[in-house]
């Protein structure tokens, strides 16, 4: 009889310890992320501008375990051409603005890592900032639809936290410029690395 009440009580107690576990990990669909890395212009933008730097935060909601949408913003820095450093001229091309879309999260039980894809729109534009000088909105374009692809891991770091390195594709059209001319289209590949918290 003893040796019942033995066992069971160590049966509750791994019960127990399993449920305050379970309680422990997060349940919530939603999670904000916050990112930044290295930003390579592609296509025409390659001909104007260097490698830059790019920060950008968003949110996702799962709605299925493996399925999410995905809302944020993305800011990229690129260096100006060699030729306005000969001329003494400091300053960068940036692209900005608006990204959302589907995630695609797909689970590896054998692996410590989670590979994910995304896709989606983007509402960016272009400006040119030159230090010390106001050029106004005379370079900077309006808003303009575009796309994004990518894709990475996601790392745990414990129940909430994941540190997610990626790397992403963004095309698009700018609306009109300053001199009232349609711009071509404005591309960028992304390397960067990013942290999850999950609520």
């Amino acid at each position: 009889m003893k040796k019942i009440t033995t066992g069971l009580l160590a049966l509750a107690t791994v019960a127990l310890a399993g449920n305050a576990q379970a309680q422990a990990i997060p349940v919530s669909p939603f999670s904000v992320e916050v990112r930044g890395g290295l930003a390579f212009p592609t296509g025409d933008l390659e001909d104007v501008a260097e490698s830059g730097i790019t920060v950008g935060a968003n949110g996702t909601f799962m709605f299925t375990p493996m399925l999410g949408l995905y809302a944020g913003f993305t800011y990229n820095a690129f260096g100006l051409p060699e030729e306005a450093d000969e001329l003494g001229v400091d300053g960068s091309i940036n692209t900005y603005g608006l990204d959302a879309g589907l995630k695609a999260m797909f689970a590896t039980p054998t692996l410590p890592v989670s590979p994910f894809v995304k896709g989606g729109l983007v509402y960016h534009k272009l400006e040119l900032d030159i230090e010390d000088v106001d050029l106004g909105e005379e370079n900077d374009t309006d808003f303009g639809l575009g796309f994004e692809v990518g894709g990475g891991v996601m790392v745990p770091l414990g129940p909430r936290l994941s540190f997610t390195p990626g790397v992403s594709y963004t095309s698009f059209k700018p609306g009109d410029s300053g001199d009232g001319d349609d711009g071509e289209n404005i591309s960028s590949f992304r390397v960067d690395v990013g942290l999850n918290f999950r609520f």
